[in-house]
């Protein structure tokens, strides 16, 4: 009989540790999917042949756009994931061909050199992950003031400012910046609607964007 009832209350609290793994595993995912492949785009980037390497910048991207949208799936519902994605895309596209027409620079955010001569089509991409992570890191920083009344407009304003200092290590004019923070707090004021949760459930921090954003200016 001991043996017996010992013997539960063992594979009770075995049941439990799995689950709490299960748990943490799906609440990292994202950034040990991007982790994996970014060892391994490293890998490739240093030890491939170099028609090989050459691909891994745009690989790192992908990765990093996948892993920015899953992060961001566990903190909102997947509907607007999509939203925020589409409206990023168009805001992108609108951007280019109205920088095109007025024959205006507008360079996307880039955190690191490497990026700056990727193909135009990937410039959703770079504005993708630069926006959603960047406000991210902004909730981050600003967790702690969430209850106050000027949350919104504080978040806003420090996210396009993230935005906008991604660029100063290789654009580092001032009407760069300028014009990148305009156009961040404008992308911004477009996506908020669908940046808010419905359902107003309180989360804890999330430092997954800030760990991609990090990797991402080391690659």
């Amino acid at each position: 009989m001991n043996s017996c009832s010992d013997a539960k209350p063992k594979e009770a609290v075995l049941e439990k540790a799995q689950a709490r793994f299960a748990d943490r595993i799906r609440q990292f995912f994202p950034i040990i999917v991007f982790g994996i492949g970014f060892v391994t785009a490293w890998m490739m980037r240093v030890f491939a042949v170099e028609s090989v390497s050459s691909y891994t910048n745009l690989f790192v991207l992908f990765l990093a756009t996948i892993a920015t949208l899953l992060a961001l799936n566990q903190r909102l519902p997947f509907q607007n994931m999509i939203a925020i994605s589409v409206v990023i895309a168009l805001f992108s596209g609108v951007m280019m061909l109205a920088a095109s027409v007025l024959k205006v620079l507008v360079v996307p955010p880039i955190a690191n050199e490497k990026f700056h001569h990727l193909p135009v089509w990937a410039a959703p991409l770079l504005w993708t992950i630069a926006l959603v992570n960047a406000r991210s890191i902004a909730k981050l920083f600003l967790h702690a003031l969430r209850k106050k009344s000027n949350y919104g407009i504080a978040l806003i304003a420090l996210s396009s400012l993230l935005v906008a200092t991604l660029n100063l290590h290789t654009e580092p004019a001032p009407k760069t910046f300028f014009v990148q923070l305009a156009l961040a707090f404008a992308a911004f004021v477009a996506t908020t609607p669908w940046f808010i949760d419905k359902k107003r459930i309180e989360q804890k921090p999330d430092f997954q964007p800030l760990l991609i954003t990090i990797l991402l200016m080391f690659w």
